[in-house]
């Protein structure tokens, strides 16, 4: 009987601190406001670019890949990513690098093969999400509690004209631990982890993308720059 009485007051212990943990707020917008806080808050606004020097890990059906990317960030809507995976071409030569380009109004990615135009506009609007989210005219927020990978959160679900995006906080910290993209080839997952103190921002060091094909790809940073000196006509041609 008393090791049942013991086991109830630990349990009520538990339940009591994630209940004080997990804070009331008035929509969604109070809740990004809360989480954009604890990364920074006013600093975001004065990030003009970034770059993260990662290593990188693909996991296909065929087998796990291997490399390295230097992701080159430029707001809003510009990124240059050069990757190099530890992999041969199929004639046992090494792989050459690969680059991908985004802008606002095009895109392509170059390989040893040559280029491949890609669409514009996909490249990110803002430094970090929540600056883009908490625009006044961003996208329509509504704000749940859920419940990710056995851990409690907030799901913040952005709606726009051209797709619904879900956006995870943990309770206990208010960091983004998720994002979640409805698509037509389905839902598609990005998580975010290790997050580390880089010039007074917050910033997730590793993140692990659901990729088509059964494919999942991990990017974990050992260096982040905040805006550092670019040579931008070398990276997107003319801005």
């Amino acid at each position: 009987m008393r090791k049942t009485s013991v086991l109830l007051a630990v349990l009520v212990a538990v339940l009591s601190t994630a209940a004080v943990n997990a804070q009331d707020y008035a929509d969604a917008k109070a809740l990004l406001e809360a989480a954009l806080e604890k990364t920074g808050g006013d600093k975001w606004a004065s990030v003009e670019s970034m770059v993260m020097s990662s290593s990188m890990t693909i996991d296909s059906p065929q087998g796990e890949m291997m490399g390295t990317a230097k992701l080159t960030f430029v707001y809003p809507g510009f990124m240059h990513a050069r990757i190099l995976l530890d992999m041969d071409d199929g004639s046992g030569m090494p792989m050459g690098p690969i680059t991908q380009v985004m802008t606002p109004d095009t895109g392509f990615v170059q390989t040893d093969q040559g280029n491949q135009p890609m669409p514009g506009g996909n490249g990110p609007k803002a430094a970090t999400d929540e600056l883009e989210l908490l625009k006044d005219d961003g996208p329509e927020l509504a704000l749940a509690t859920d419940t990710l990978d056995g851990t409690p959160v907030y799901k913040v679900t952005a709606t726009t004209d051209e797709q619904t995006a879900s956006h995870y906080y943990a309770m206990d910290s208010l960091m983004r631990v998720a994002k979640s993209v409805s698509t037509p080839a389905g839902e598609q997952w990005i998580r975010y982890s290790d997050y580390q103190e880089v010039d007074g921002l917050v910033v997730p060091f590793t993140m692990t993308q659901d990729m088509a094909g059964g494919m999942k790809q991990v990017i974990k940073a050992k260096k982040v720059e905040i805006n550092p000196e670019l040579d931008k006509a070398k990276l997107f041609g003319d801005m």
